[in-house]
């Protein structure tokens, strides 16, 4: 295979870098609303027609002004190798790279139904069961992540990647470097993969997930070592990245601290508990309900939290998160949060209790006129009173979370940073609105069926 550094690097990158670094702008198609349905992910598509499917959508930015993870970037490039090959991409994988490197595995899974072998993907369903994963046909990821192959092949792949035997130097370089935006800002993404620090060293690598699948993977040039677990489930108790990362601290002889729960005492944690400022837009709220400690960053959900002793706690044995809650110089609390076991620790500042807003009730034949169904291009959200009479919300396969009331119309979603606001009109509510992130969604309510 003939590659040649292109001109582009290391100035501004190109349009093609930047599908690759995900700059370019363009809408991800599985982002649109309601579109990876069964229908649309059993059938088969053409490159051409997967196009289709986002060319004509508004750029989510200017290309280069942003860093967003997006899988119509790689359709394209899949298009452009089927126009300069005149072969599927999948067919130049097989012939340009698997065969030479002899990864027998690694192909296409659009024959998945008759390869020896083969995993079955499992998900979790709405009542905690396992079944079968909802069947995705290798088209619709295509080029973004079409393919299937073995641990053992994908170890293979990682070494002659790293090890020179499939890009030469410049190409290497540029493909494990960060990206750089139209402001000179960094992001910690080069071509297709993550570029990150692990332990104190650096890693380069990448995770994925798709319908019955959850993987990820790591390469540590300084230890030349590398990592990869494979699931097959999209929702396991304990994901890949988890496993990759115990696996790896351990190889290197530098294994994460296991974390013990102790015995909750309310009354001494009571003086740590607060809001905590991260930056200017975020804070992470740190909080008692009903017995059980919780963090709730802005835009995020609810995680509960397990005491560990001497101010530190973690959240669950199946999490590599934890953080510990000190005073600065100034005698000032502070939250050290250590995401994934990092050592070097994000610090966010107390900037006083966790506000609460003041009871409201609603009588229960209002709640009962806002239950019902309110649908949108992003889904169904399903308003129901509970047993205990409380206001609940489920948005398409999502759990079945609490609604809290601020006022007649506003509520708070427990255990989740966002809100449902109901428009009321004569006769009844009309509209349901959640806000989440910054952003508004609106869901018209259907009319009820006799």
């Amino acid at each position: 295979m003939a590659l040649v550094r292109p001109p582009c690097w290391p100035a501004q990158p190109c349009r093609g870098c930047q599908l690759l670094n995900y700059t370019s702008g363009i809408a991800s198609y599985t982002s649109i609303p309601g579109w990876m349905n069964p229908d649309n992910m059993a059938r088969s598509w053409t490159t051409a027609e997967m196009i289709e499917v986002f060319k004509d959508r508004p750029s989510d930015f200017a290309p280069g002004e942003r860093y967003l993870y997006n899988n119509s970037g790689y359709i394209l490039v899949g298009a452009v190798i089927e126009a300069v090959t005149g072969k599927s991409w999948d067919q130049v994988v097989v012939e340009q790279i698997s065969q030479p490197l002899g990864l027998s595995s690694i192909a296409s899974f659009a024959d998945e139904a008759t390869t020896p072998g083969m995993a079955i993907g499992y998900t979790s369903s709405g009542d905690g069961s396992i079944e079968e994963a909802v069947p995705i046909h290798a088209s619709v990821p295509a080029a973004a992540g079409g393919l299937r192959g073995n641990v053992l092949d994908l170890s293979s792949w990682g070494n002659a990647l790293h090890g020179g035997e499939v890009l030469g130097d410049a190409l290497y370089l540029q493909m494990i470097s960060r990206t750089v935006l139209n402001d000179a800002s960094t992001v910690n993404y080069g071509f297709g993969l993550d570029v990150e620090t692990f332990r104190g060293r650096a890693s380069i690598g990448h995770g994925g997930g798709i319908n019955g699948f959850n993987t990820a993977s790591t390469y540590l040039p300084e230890d030349d070592i590398f990592v990869a677990v494979l699931n097959n489930t999209d929702s396991p108790d304990v994901s890949a990245n988890f496993l990759m990362a115990k696996i790896a601290a351990m190889a290197l002889g530098d294994p994460f601290e296991d974390f013990t729960q102790v015995n909750l005492d309310l009354e001494a944690v009571a003086a740590l508990l607060g809001e905590y400022k991260i930056n200017e837009g975020e804070s992470r709220k740190f909080y008692e309900r009903d017995g059980k400690l919780y963090t709730l960053r802005t835009g995020g959900g609810e995680g509960e939290v397990f005491p560990a002793g001497e101010d530190r706690f973690f959240y669950g044995p199946n999490s590599l998160t934890w953080f510990a809650i000190t005073r600065d110089a100034e005698g000032v609390l502070q939250m050290e949060m250590h995401q994934n076991g990092a050592s070097t620790a994000e610090v966010a500042k107390w900037i006083g209790p966790v506000k609460t807003a003041p009871e409201v009730v609603i009588s229960p034949e209002t709640l009962t006129l806002y239950a019902g169904s309110y649908t949108s291009e992003i889904g169904t959200l399903l308003l129901a009173v509970g047993q205990d009479g409380a206001l609940t919300a489920k948005l398409n396969a999502q759990p079945v979370l609490t609604l809290v009331p601020q006022s007649e119309t506003e509520f708070q979603v427990q255990g989740v940073d966002a809100s449902v606001r109901l428009v009321v009109e004569q006769g009844g509510p009309v509209t349901a609105v959640i806000g989440q992130g910054g952003q508004e969604m609106r869901l018209e309510r259907e009319a009820p069926t006799d």
